[in-house]
């Protein structure tokens, strides 16, 4: 499999010698472990995952992955086809903060 083959790190992980590096600081192990999570699960479709029975459990799972997390799981969920997310915008993000961070809270009307 070629994501086994992937070596990007994930956040948070120190750049160490490649000697020290250890399996579970990689993306791919977090690929991996997510389709073992999904497996037991009886996840094999989008469709098993946008239909999975207990939406509640089922973040709880995802979200439990090293490297997943909540944004990994609401980014699972809009590609599954759920039309209630998006993925957040950096930019757009950034512009809010700013704006708040200004105001001291107050947001005004641009």
């Amino acid at each position: 499999m070629n994501v086994l083959r992937n070596k990007q790190k994930l956040p948070g992980v120190s750049k160490r010698n490649v000697e020290e590096d250890r399996l579970e600081d990689f993306k791919s192990y977090a690929v991996i472990q997510l389709a073992r999570y999904l497996k037991k699960l009886k996840i094999n479709t989008k469709e098993d995952f946008k239909n999975y029975s207990d939406e509640e459990f089922l973040r709880i799972v995802v979200t439990g992955v090293r490297g997943v997390g909540e944004t990994g799981y609401a980014y699972l969920r809009m590609l599954t086809g759920d039309e209630k997310l998006c993925k957040p915008d950096t930019h757009v993000k950034r512009f809010l903060n700013k704006i708040i961070q200004d105001n001291n809270g107050k947001i005004t009307h641009y």
